[in-house]
């Protein structure tokens, strides 16, 4: 219950709070420069340099150093220098969590700096990009930026490896593959000694035995838990502490040394939120109830004015347990129930788990198995890697008995039913009953017969429509590789004949011709979804696009359980964007493009829309493009709108059965 994962999600806070780390030489250097009557890109740098300086040292300071480092790039009409304050004032309201304002602010620094020779920035504007989407808990997107950042950042920007590499870490840690976040911290730490700087080491310290005491290797935690020294000078931010106590009681509580969890809670006086919440888990396994009423109440009392879910979701469940061990059942429901609601909203999973799983075993033990398998399925839903495969058994053992007695009440009140219609069969006569009863058994035969014939024809056209598109698909490959390994290779050994007969013109003319053939095998080939997953394949499209000269956006990819989908619908919807794709990057003169992802129902939505320079429906017929979207959208009953104006750019809606 002791919320490890939480102590987890909260030190990558100091990230953003010790990138600056400035000799007093430097700053007396980066003052005299933005004082200066010269007025240019590096008056504009050092301004910046400074805010970023500030950045935890004095906020205020260092949003009105950002602010004049706005004006003064603005009146050079510096777009690189105005990139270069928008990006410090995105990661700042980052910091505050003004994450949509924060977000804007970053895309635009992006869109003023990408044409510059910069690879540092670009790197650093995506690592924050990833930290804003890690705040609000969209990790696949949080690592997909942060491995951009890594991209653009190399060698030469060894914090920024650093905070990209941990920022991936702290993902993969909040949905529980702990192997990969463990990798990346190990990365991280190994560019993070080469720094030298002890609050970001200790915060990686912090990261890895947070990590492997989720993993059960509690003695591999302690080890980095006793690399810290609470006397170390060189620790700016003394709260780094109050994680290294609040983690030590975790361990102390996975051993059952509730004693000593208790005593190392206390040190960390800092969190007091975090404090309360697992002291009064640790008094709840020693059966202290007045201990456990007092720190329950004092947790929720500091709280009262604060946005903390996550705490709150943990208190409100320590209480659920407080009251059922009291008995008081009707109490402890609705402490679960308001622990589910409030972690929901702040998409906290651990303990949504949890608070679902208490009132499932609840439910079972005061005899309402209805209840309990609602909030067990629940649970299971909830419940991701962190449960191993025997709990999983157990559960489904568990669903089983309650379906069956479930069905046997089902039986019961058919049987109770039967019995009153022959009651009922005494008082009218039989023959009426036989002629209504045989009456509506051939209406509903009829029905059937008609349902089943009309179901199998559907199923005749759909499936004929499949093999058609297989068909198709094998086709395509076929050609593909044809093309790719018999005409590209041909192209290529005439063109090194063209060139040792001194005909290079026409050599490179093949050449370009042969690539574009390699390009067009490419997009025939079909793709496979067993071997890697349709978001990988998406994301990796979107990354093999994207540009200079174009940034593609999308939303909502990982909110699908694409698992569930068929591979029809996926292969479909892949080759629409692909073809989209292509199609915004060669007439659309766009410089932005978004993919949002939806699904309602069993009804899978795309809408792919662009910023370019659009067409007038009325006036231009529809590409080969277009017109291939529309047919495979088609062949599998799907809709299909497309809007566009010139000058507005275009969009495409898709929607397809799940």
């Amino acid at each position: 219950m002791i919320a490890g994962k939480n102590l987890f999600i909260l030190s990558v806070l100091f990230l953003i709070l010790v990138q600056v780390k400035l000799p007093a030489q430097n700053i007396d250097s980066l003052y005299n420069i933005a004082n200066s009557n010269s007025k240019n890109i590096e008056t504009i740098r050092a301004l910046n340099k400074l805010a970023w300086y500030y950045f935890y040292r004095n906020p205020d300071s260092a949003m009105i150093l950002n602010s004049e480092a706005i004006s003064l790039s603005k009146e050079l009409h510096s777009n690189f220098g105005l990139g270069l304050s928008y990006y410090f004032l995105g990661s700042y309201l980052t910091g505050q969590m003004k994450l949509d304002e924060a977000l804007d602010y970053l895309s635009r620094s992006y869109e003023l700096v990408k044409h510059a020779n910069d690879i540092k920035i670009i790197g650093d504007i995506y690592t924050s990009i990833g930290m804003n989407y890690l705040y609000r808990s969209e990790f696949d997107s949080c690592i997909f930026y942060n491995k951009k950042a890594i991209e653009y950042t190399r060698l030469n920007n060894i914090r920024g490896l650093y905070s990209s590499n941990n920022n991936i870490a702290v993902a993969y840690m909040n949905q529980s593959y702990y192997n990969l976040a463990t990798d990346y911290l190990l990365k991280a730490l190994g560019y993070v000694e080469q720094l030298g700087d002890a609050n970001s080491l200790y915060n990686i310290y912090i990261n890895l035995a947070s990590t492997f005491l989720e993993m059960g290797d509690t003695e591999e935690g302690l080890k980095y838990l006793n690399k810290m020294d609470v006397n170390n000078k060189d620790i700016s931010n003394k709260r780094i502490f109050g994680f290294m106590f609040a983690i030590y009681a975790y361990a102390y509580t996975k051993q059952e040394k509730y004693e000593e969890a208790i005593v190392n809670q206390a040190k960390d006086p800092l969190g007091l939120n975090d404090v309360y919440v697992n002291l009064s888990t640790n008094f709840l396994a020693l059966n202290n109830q007045d201990s456990t009423w007092y720190y329950i109440q004092k947790g929720l009392a500091t709280i009262q004015n604060q946005d903390v879910p996550m705490t709150k979701a943990q208190l409100l469940i320590n209480l659920g347990e407080y009251y059922q061990k009291q008995k008081q059942y009707e109490k402890a429901a609705e402490c679960y129930k308001n622990a589910i609601e409030i972690s929901t909203k702040a998409n906290y999973l651990q303990a949504r788990k949890e608070a679902n799983q208490k009132l499932a075993e609840m439910y079972e033990t005061t005899g309402q198995p209805d209840l309990a398998i609602i909030y067990y399925k629940k649970f299971q839903q909830n419940k991701d890697s962190l449960l191993n495969e025997e709990k999983q058994r157990q559960i489904a053992q568990l669903n089983i008995k309650f379906e069956t007695e479930k069905k046997e009440k089902e039986n019961q009140i058919l049987s109770y039913e039967n019995k009153m219609i022959q009651l009922e069969v005494v008082k009218r006569k039989k023959q009426n009953l036989i002629i209504g009863i045989t009456s509506i058994i051939l209406v509903l035969v009829l029905i059937i017969i008609i349902l089943s014939i009309n179901l199998k024809r559907k199923k005749e056209q759909h499936q004929s429509k499949i093999k058609q598109l297989k068909a198709k698909d094998e086709e395509r490959n076929l050609l593909a590789k044809k093309l790719h390994d018999e005409i590209k290779n041909d192209l290529i050994g005439f063109s090194v004949k063209l060139k040792k007969i001194n005909e290079p013109e026409l050599s490179l003319e093949i050449e370009k011709t042969a690539n574009q053939l390699r390009d067009l095998s490419h997009r025939l080939i079909t793709h496979d979804f067993k071997k890697r997953s349709f978001e990988d394949q998406v994301k990796d499209l979107l990354a093999d696009n994207i540009n200079e000269n174009l940034f593609i956006y999308h939303n909502n990819l990982t909110g699908i359980n694409w698992k569930a989908v068929p591979d029809n619908t996926k292969r479909t919807l892949f080759l629409v964007i692909r073809e989209a794709v292509y199609n915004i990057k060669k007439h659309s003169q766009a410089n932005k493009a978004t993919i949002d992802f939806g699904q309602k129902n069993n009804k899978i939505s795309v809408t792919i829309s662009d910023n370019g320079i659009g067409f007038d429906q009325n006036e231009v017929k529809y590409g080969q493009g277009l017109r291939n979207i529309e047919t495979r959208v088609n062949t599998l009953n799907g809709k299909i709108k497309i809007f566009s104006q010139k000058k507005k750019g275009t969009k495409l809606f898709i929607q397809l059965m799940a």
